[in-house]
């Protein structure tokens, strides 16, 4: 993930976001402490 992070900012990108279950409260924890903010932005999904 880290490594991941480090590219979009070497590559000048002005973010980096993730879509993760509602329900995956450990994952959630981990991307916190990566330095993402869960309450920013909310994303949407419909699925088929």
């Amino acid at each position: 993930m880290q490594m991941a992070i480090d590219y979009a900012q070497e590559c000048n990108c002005c973010k980096a976001c993730l879509l993760s279950y509602a329900y995956r409260e450990e994952a959630h924890k981990f991307y916190e402490s990566l330095g993402f903010d869960g309450d920013l932005k909310r994303g949407f999904v419909i699925m088929f």
